[in-house]
């Protein structure tokens, strides 16, 4: 499992300096368009891709005109990753010809838990020779209180309990790295051991290097096992002598351990077209001219396009072109963990689809080539490839995954995510988009059963918002732009846990996803802007929707405090508009007064200088209000919103006071 605590970050993307995000098991990030949220899901993934692939940063990935970016996670390993890591440091390079040597240590499973607890850091700066910003990394094992630091242009990393960019070629302690592993497992106080055996020797470094296969090495059984299962790990054949690192190692467990699911689907069977074309273009170039257009070339394309699908993957792609693939491995896997894995996502897809009489099963198809002879067309049966079919329950007929409507496509692709991967971190970009809100919660409540996972979601829903925050207890992490750079707010989690129960049923989440709030006490008050419908048709810059401006009808004026706190909490901007019997109710004292001709200062709570509303409009045009009133009786909301309509038509000019504060909120939501 790769649990991830915390991220700081400086100079990255659109986020200048100074962000840190808190995690929880379940998160949701909320915020307005283009305010930086997929920016935060680009941030880990740096964290993955420079480990694994040892990216350099481009240019293009920092913050504008900054010279310098740091990336910090605080980490949990499972015991079955961390294991990998001790495997790896089992293996010592020896004199005279500096191969890999195995020692087997005595206290390994202390080990594996002592590794399990990880920080890594990376900063960048400008290389003279590379073209982009090489990567300084810094891992530092909390509980053992070793910090391993590299320049990915080396291969090898030093150790010391603290770190450095000591250039050159450092001392090196001894004795090796292995023996002094194994006095920190023995010890009761691992860091204390770790000061002292690095301060008796401050100018010195342990030093952790590439494992180099020696042929004529006589490897214990043990040390041959472990070696085997890494190199299967890294996906490098069991005969190579291909060397490889820690960072290798440690790469490719953040890259199995955080994944991210596409918002776009791209299913197997809309793959293989694409695939088709590729073997067209390269028999073009290869052979020169144009390839074939013929309807036996085209069928002979599409089927061995299709063969490349064959196979086992225990890997599902993020854009879920391999799904097909992803499922029948695990249904015909040798491992019985695989096959329950199978079970638990065939499980969670049936009950979610059960009012759809739906059901899914992952075949075998049979390709058919056609090779034209002379006097006839042969038929002939190329191997299987896995397809997925959706079944009807109740007429047996079945469809092809790409003949059902999106909705079913997604949720099996997200189950598929959610339970075909174990002790992970689970990005999700925009999920059950296709789905309508009764099944958008029954498939979000279902994908978090997996206990095992982290998920972190971003969306654009405020029912799914919602429903992860009040009813899954979800970290909220709200990000919003200003001043051309992303700003992240979150508020601390044990505070808000003891409002939840409070504000679930009182909080309208659409206030996650606008730039600037006004909240009204009621549904009159609230339908007084709908002059801004007549106000944008003579003036473009005061459409509200456009400038991200929502007006919310909190429910009375004894809910404005709520909506206050943590609006103030999340630094979202907004104006209250109330009458004066609001006032010892606010969350703020600090106010001003609007009549009909203007609004009487620039403070954010703006109270009815007449009293309520009813006396304002009377105030603005008392021979409408009073025929409105006949028209419509008690429906005050209706008698609101047919005033702003009407006056709009007829004399715009006498709601000036309500024109200034749509222009005042929309300013609030430029800043």
């Amino acid at each position: 499992m790769v649990y991830i605590n915390s991220l700081k970050f400086d100079n990255l993307y659109s986020y200048s300096n100074g962000n840190t995000i808190e995690l929880a098991k379940n998160n949701v990030i909320a915020g307005p368009n283009n305010s930086g949220k997929s920016n935060i899901f680009r941030i880990v993934k740096l964290l993955v891709n420079t480990l694994a692939n040892k990216k350099d940063l481009n240019e293009s990935e920092m913050f504008p005109k900054t010279s310098s970016a740091s990336l910090e996670s605080d980490m949990i390993l499972s015991r079955s990753e961390s294991r990998l890591l001790v495997e790896f440091l089992s293996f010592h390079l020896e004199p005279p010809n500096n191969m890999s040597r195995f020692y087997e240590f005595k206290n390994f499973e202390n080990l594996i838990e002592l590794f399990r607890y990880l920080v890594i850091r990376l900063s960048w700066r400008k290389s003279l020779d590379r073209s982009g910003f090489e990567p300084f990394v810094e891992l530092e094992f909390k509980k053992l209180g070793l910090v391993f630091f590299s320049r990915f242009v080396s291969s090898y990393f030093l150790i010391s309990n603290k770190s450095t960019e000591k250039d050159g070629y450092p001392d090196i302690k001894e004795p090796p790295l292995h023996e002094v592993l194994e006095r920190l497992a023995e010890s009761n106080n691992p860091i204390s051991e770790t000061n002292r055996f690095c301060d008796s020797n401050p100018n010195g470094f342990l030093k952790v290097e590439n494992y180099r296969r020696d042929s004529n090495y006589n490897m214990p059984d043990n040390g041959r096992t472990i070696i085997q299962n890494i190199m299967t790990f890294l996906d490098i054949d069991a005969h190579s002598n291909t060397d490889f690192s820690f960072a290798d190692v440690l790469g490719k467990i953040l890259a199995n351990g955080i994944r991210q699911s596409g918002s776009g689907i791209r299913l197997n069977q809309i793959m293989m077209s694409e695939m088709a074309k590729e073997i067209q273009f390269e028999r073009s170039y290869n052979q020169g001219g144009e390839a074939s257009q013929t309807n036996w070339f085209n069928d002979t394309l599409e089927s061995r396009a299709q063969k490349k699908d064959i196979g086992f993957t225990d890997n599902l792609k993020e854009d879920g072109s391999n799904m097909a693939q992803f499922l029948f491995s695990l249904r015909n896997s040798p491992k019985l963990s695989d096959r329950e894995r199978y079970s638990t996502i065939k499980d969670a897809f049936d009950e979610l689809c059960r009012s759809d009489d739906l059901e899914f099963d992952v075949i075998l198809d049979y390709i058919i080539e056609k090779r034209p002879r002379v006097s006839k067309v042969d038929l002939k049966s190329e191997p299987k490839f896995p397809k997925i079919i959706i079944v009807n329950k109740t007429s047996k007929l079945h469809y092809s995954i790409d003949q059902v409507g999106s909705g079913i496509s997604e949720i099996l692709y997200l189950v598929t995510t959610a339970f075909g991967t174990e002790n992970s971190v689970i990005l999700m970009d925009e999920p059950t988009l296709n789905l309508h809100p009764p099944k958008m919660r029954a498939l979000i409540s279902k994908i978090q059963e997996n206990e095992t996972n982290q998920f972190i979601i971003i969306t654009h829903s405020p029912e799914l918002t919602h429903y992860l925050i009040f009813e899954k207890s979800a970290n909220i992490i709200y990000v919003k732009r200003a001043n051309e750079q992303s700003k992240i707010s979150i508020i601390n989690k044990e505070e808000f846990d003891q409002q939840r129960s409070r504000l679930k049923h009182q909080i309208d989440t659409r206030i996650f996803f606008a730039k600037c709030v006004i909240l009204t006490e009621g549904e009159s008050d609230k339908n007084l802007f709908g002059i801004a419908e007549y106000l944008q048709t003579i003036e473009p810059d005061l459409n509200l929707a456009n400038n991200d401006v929502l007006v919310v009808n909190v429910g009375g004026n004894s809910n404005f405090a709520k909506y206050q706190k943590l609006l103030d909490a999340f630094t979202i901007p907004y104006i209250v508009f109330s009458d004066r019997n609001s006032l010892g109710l606010l969350k703020h004292l600090d106010h001003c007064f609007m009549t009909k001709e203007s609004i009487g200062g620039d403070q954010k709570i703006i109270l009815i200088d007449y009293g309520n509303l009813e006396d304002l409009l009377k105030e603005i045009n008392g021979d409408l209000y009073n025929a409105l009133e006949r028209e419509y009786g008690n429906s005050k909301p209706t008698v609101a919103f047919e005033f702003a309509k009407q006056i709009s038509e007829k004399n715009p000019d006498a709601l000036k006071s309500i024109k200034s504060l749509i222009t005042r909120a929309i300013m609030m939501s430029q800043k």
